[in-house]
């Protein structure tokens, strides 16, 4: 078999073991879920699922990984942007494109993950830049800034849908992240 064809094969095993453990994180409780329960969901034979992944932690793990160090890159305190505003709504839009998978992430089976992953990436951030907030200890207010706008996201994820607008939720976000952020 010709190896175009075999990489095709194996994106298209990738795409619906990936799709698979979405959808049953809608349902379940990641712990609950096993690999024959998302091998089963996607009809991807059982021993092609460790060919791709050594388990299921490494498959949520490539699943929220590129979208955390995105969204946890966006975040205060390390914006790309200047002003804090600016990195919350960036941030905001971010999450607002891709609401469905971030609903998955924090509300859905995965959410203590990706908390933990979160909050990993932001320390991870905070140890290599130095904390934003100069007047609390090391790391402080990295963590304190983190849990709260990832508990913010999933409240506002939450909410019936046009309940709370983007631009009112950065609003929000401000008012929750000023005093950690700001001297």
């Amino acid at each position: 078999m010709a190896s175009s064809a075999k990489h095709a094969r194996a994106a298209r095993s990738g795409s619906a073991l990936e799709s698979a453990l979405l959808r049953l994180l809608e349902t379940k409780h990641f712990d609950e879920i096993s690999a024959r329960d998302i091998c089963a969901e996607s009809g991807v034979h059982y021993a092609t699922f460790f060919r791709h992944y050594a388990g299921k932690e490494t498959l949520l793990d490539d699943i929220a990984a590129n979208e955390i160090r995105t969204a946890a890159d966006l975040a205060p305190p390390y914006p790309r942007h200047a002003d804090e505003a600016a990195s919350l709504a960036a941030l905001c839009r971010h999450v607002e494109r891709r609401r469905d998978l971030w609903r998955v992430l924090l509300n859905g089976g995965a959410g203590a993950y990706t908390r933990q992953a979160w909050l990993k990436r932001v320390r991870t951030l905070s140890d290599a830049k130095g904390d934003a907030a100069k007047s609390l200890p090391g790391g402080l207010a990295a963590t304190c800034a983190a849990g709260s706008v990832i508990e913010a996201l999933s409240w506002w994820l939450g909410q019936p849908s046009g309940t709370c607008g983007t631009r009112d939720f950065v609003s929000m976000l401000e008012r929750i992240c000023a005093p950690v952020l700001r001297p």
